[in-house]
């Protein structure tokens, strides 16, 4: 399963982690509850795992950004982002806590723009299965960086469990995904991420 119309691919770093973590931050930067693993991985031979953080942050992040020159986007364009996503049944996500992907669009400021998430792996989901998820978002007028992520989010301190990330696909949209309702829905969330421009591969 894909995003699989009028789409065309955009190609970028170590999207499967098949070069451990070369191109990708973590925010917020201090972290240490992510590890590159060659358990499970759904394409490859290694996946993304992320854990509860001990640091008391309710958001870990791990992204990639871009300029929309460097990706050759335009303002008014769609992109998709997707990719797989599993929690193993025998340390399954508990509580409040998910895990989702996203992407951001900030200006030459770095002042957030938009912020789109797909919808969330969560303890209602299959366990020890991958999960399909993906998220279209729409280029803001001002827009000059673009964040690509995958975000796991720490509800309670009691809540538990890991997830495993995967395949993450970046396109361009030419059709109109955009009004999919299953592509995951605009988000206030705020986050402080520096941008760095990419060098593609």
């Amino acid at each position: 399963v894909s995003l699989d119309v009028n789409l065309e691919e955009i190609e970028y770093s170590n999207s499967s982690f098949e070069d451990g973590f070369s191109s990708w931050e973590i925010y917020p930067s201090n972290l240490t509850n992510w590890d590159v693993v060659d358990d499970y991985s759904y394409d490859g031979g290694s996946c993304l795992n992320v854990s509860p953080s001990n640091e008391g942050e309710e958001h870990t992040i791990i992204y990639q950004s871009f300029t929309l020159d460097s990706l050759g986007l335009e303002i008014g364009q769609n992109i998709g982002f997707d990719g797989y996503l599993m929690s193993l049944g025998e340390d399954f996500i508990t509580g409040d806590n998910n895990g989702s992907l996203l992407i951001e669009f900030t200006n030459s400021d770095g002042d957030h723009l938009s912020i789109y998430e797909s919808k969330v792996l969560n303890a209602n989901s299959q366990p020890s299965s991958w999960n399909y998820m993906k998220v279209l978002g729409s280029i803001p007028e001002g827009s000059i960086n673009v964040d690509i992520g995958a975000e796991y989010f720490q509800g309670d301190s009691h809540d538990s469990g890991s997830i495993y990330y995967d395949k993450l696909n970046l396109y361009i949209d030419s059709g109109n995904l955009i009004n999919d309702v299953d592509a995951g829905t605009f988000s206030n969330l705020t986050l402080d991420i520096s941008v760095n421009d990419a060098i593609l591969l």
